[in-house]
């Protein structure tokens, strides 16, 4: 009698414990740093705000309870706590959130961004060419960036990485063929495009880690047939792909590639 007394609380226990929350919660304790970005795919473009604590955490899965909403011109975000899932991913880093801010039309709006109790306004101004942010006095709050610019219609880009010398001259025949077959001049402004980030001369600056002992990055305006370029790589792909590796990217959304 006293075994089955014993299973029986012991399954009481177990009940119990399954009925758990499978997260916690606890205060923002840092600065919130927001990262503007617009996300390119084939559907569409939607403008996003990457965030994270400036905090580090002991597990990589930390994430902020945030709120967010778009009345008219208004705009209303509250990061409201963090979040601690009940199963660590054993890496230390910040907690995130992700806001996607769909269907902005051109314009300017009022922007209200809360960290807990401490409250921050502004104004976003969004056009054919930035996303704009304008907060004055931050509080709990700061932006890696107060401007994105967006990518122009009709851009391909993309890198192309090597490791030895002497394959220079199959990376720039890659280049050679898009420029045959009608890329031209990008003519990119100064500044962060969320995917790459350009120079005083409008190319392309070389990312700091990209795994390569070499690397060509390149923009360009195309406006021919994608399907002409998506042949190209295909061919690189079958051909050197031992000797070279390819990404290419377009403002519509395509990426294509060789490796």
């Amino acid at each position: 009698m006293k075994k089955i007394l014993i299973l029986f609380l012991f399954s009481i226990f177990l009940f119990q414990s399954c009925k758990k929350e499978d997260s916690f919660t606890e205060a923002i304790t840092s600065d919130i740093i927001i990262s503007l970005f617009e996300e390119i795919d084939s559907t569409g473009n939607t403008f996003e705000m990457k965030c994270a604590t400036e905090k580090i955490y002991n597990c990589s899965n930390f994430g902020i309870q945030t709120n967010y909403r778009i009345d008219g011109e208004d705009i209303n975000i509250e990061f409201e706590k963090i979040i601690i899932p009940a199963i660590c991913q054993t890496a230390t880093g910040p907690a995130k959130s992700r806001i996607n801010l769909e269907n902005l039309e051109n314009g300017t709006y009022n922007i209200e961004i809360k960290v807990g109790n401490k409250n921050n306004t502004g104004k976003l101004v969004v056009s054919d060419h930035s996303f704009n942010i304008e907060i004055e006095n931050l509080k709990g709050l700061q932006l890696e960036r107060n401007s994105l610019l967006r990518i122009p219609k009709n851009t391909i880009w993309g890198l192309i990485g090597y490791h030895a010398n002497n394959t220079e001259n199959l990376a720039q025949s890659y280049i050679d063929s898009l420029q045959i077959l009608g890329a031209t001049n990008a003519n990119l402004s100064e500044g962060d495009y969320g995917y790459f980030t350009t120079n005083t001369s409008g190319d392309i600056i070389e990312p700091i880690s990209h795994g390569y002992w070499f690397s060509i990055p390149y923009a360009f305006k195309y406006s021919n047939d994608m399907e002409i370029l998506k042949n190209l790589i295909k061919n690189y792909k079958i051909n050197y792909s031992d000797s070279v590796s390819i990404n290419l990217y377009s403002s519509e959304g395509d990426h294509f590639w060789a490796y």
